[in-house]
């Protein structure tokens, strides 16, 4: 690898031949860089609890829905509305998937930190894009749809 120096008021090329040959960052290299730069700033705001609620949630797959009461559960915790204000706050949508959170009823529950109207028709209208089934438009069959998984943080 060569760099250029100044050298009293000249330039001259610098030889780093341990460093290898130079290579020039694609576009997609500088935005997967500067994405990952933003993460690590956001993931040093957010609480312990609100990381692992995330991580949870990511693992919920298009057409199945989880609740924050399981979630809860899975952190061994009762915070079922701890879990709900992590996700209002979630920074990371739509990779971490808070619309696939319902309530414990099969009701929708919030989004975006509404109870009604737009947003939680929004809410709906995501759930049915990915396959999920509602009864009366407004809640959802829990017995099949329902995404059953070990939490790395649920005591076995």
């Amino acid at each position: 690898m060569e760099a250029i120096c100044r050298d009293n008021k000249a330039l001259k090329r610098v030889d780093f031949p341990a460093l290898g040959k130079p290579t020039i960052p694609t576009d997609k290299d500088i935005v997967k860089r500067l994405y990952q730069i933003k993460y690590n700033i956001i993931m040093r705001k957010i609480s312990p609890f609100a990381q692992k609620v995330y991580q949870l949630v990511k693992k919920v797959p298009a057409g199945k829905v989880t609740t924050y009461k399981t979630i809860a559960r899975a952190l061994n915790t009762k915070a079922y509305q701890a879990v709900g204000q992590a996700l209002r706050k979630n920074p990371f949508a739509p990779n971490v998937p808070c619309h696939r959170v319902i309530k414990s009823d099969g009701t929708i529950g919030g989004f975006n930190g509404k109870t009604s109207g737009k947003e939680t028709q929004r809410k709906i209208n995501l759930l049915k894009k990915e396959g999920v089934e509602f009864k009366n438009n407004k809640s959802v069959n829990l017995k099949k749809q329902l995404f059953p998984y070990n939490s790395p943080y649920q005591d076995q």
